[in-house]
């Protein structure tokens, strides 16, 4: 197992070179505690690393490589970060991390040649293929990360690096469209894309004017009907209530099936009360609907419930 290529950080703290511009942003005593937190995480990283907690050695690495920027050592931890994808057996990621290693350093090392080994080694377990098709014809595709991130559809693209790639399909008459799509390594991904149409103002507005004008005059008839229907409903269980409430007086409390009477005797109650509240509900509605002179019965909702009616005006 080779132990993770940290061998330079002990002259971290010490004073690595630095850009220009990082060295304006902030003072000396900054600088120094940056490097210090760096110089920590990288210790810790190593320590993980020879224990074979590749999971903790990345994540302290990635601590570590934001404190880094412009110092001479970031390629170096670039290397260990690729280096750690590759042991979890993250082959995309650990082609992606070398690649980022590769854009930054440029001396003609070893290190060099073995993150080249690395990425022509891994690029055939790392990469799949992308096929996506649209149901309209004329749609456009703007994918996150490819070379050529326009495209038209349908389209298909080999050796793609496994991982998630924001999307965008767009077509004239339809809206936009946004998805991720996941590119699974050494599979074929097929995605789809099915845009909706954008509506149309004046077809909403010619429906909206015929559902007006023929729901005006009926509406209210119907709300003020079925509150009819619910106040006689009303009759009725006022009417079972009183008998029951009369054998009730002529039935002592001690008598056999006086309990189930009495029960009985209170769910007609309840029920009267109810079906006269939402019987006076609906005939209430039903008025202000004809009576009302600045409004639009078709602005009103009437959604029938278990127990009654919701009016919404």
């Amino acid at each position: 197992m080779r132990s993770l290529a940290l061998v330079l950080v002990g002259c971290l703290v010490a004073g690595a070179p630095l850009t220009a511009a990082s060295q304006q942003k902030e003072t000396r005593e900054q600088r120094d505690t940056r490097l210090k937190k760096a110089q920590a995480y990288l210790d810790l990283a190593t320590t993980l690393f020879r224990d074979k907690d590749f999971a903790g050695a990345l994540k302290e690495l990635q601590r570590a490589e934001p404190l880094l920027d412009g110092s001479e050592i970031l390629p170096l931890v670039r290397f260990n970060i690729a280096r750690c994808y590759e042991e979890l057996g993250r082959p995309a990621d650990a082609v992606r991390a070398y690649q980022r290693y590769l854009t930054l350093s440029e001396a003609a090392d070893g290190r060099r040649d073995r993150a080249r080994e690395a990425i022509k080694g891994l690029e055939p377990q790392a990469v799949g293929t992308l096929q996506v098709e649209c149901a309209q014809p004329g749609t456009v595709l703007r994918i996150e990360g490819l070379d050529q991130p326009t495209r038209p559809c349908p389209m298909k693209v080999d050796g793609l690096l496994g991982g998630s790639y924001p999307a965008t399909a767009t077509a004239d008459g339809f809206r936009d469209q946004n998805q991720t799509i996941v590119v699974q390594p050494g599979k074929a991904t097929v995605h789809r894309f099915d845009l909706t149409p954008v509506a149309d103002p004046t077809l909403t507005e010619v429906s909206t004017t015929t559902r007006s004008t023929e729901g005006r005059s009926a509406l209210p008839w119907i709300i003020i009907g079925a509150g009819a229907g619910a106040a006689a409903t009303g009759v009725i269980f006022h009417s079972l209530a009183l008998d029951s409430r009369d054998e009730l007086a002529r039935t002592g409390t001690d008598a056999d099936g006086y309990a189930s009477l009495q029960s009985e005797f209170e769910g007609q109650r309840l029920t009267t009360f109810v079906t006269y509240g939402v019987g006076a509900a609906l005939i209430g509605a039903g008025v202000y609907l004809l009576l009302r002179d600045d409004g639009d019965p078709a602005d009103a909702a009437f959604v029938p419930l278990p127990n009654g009616a919701l009016v919404r005006f």
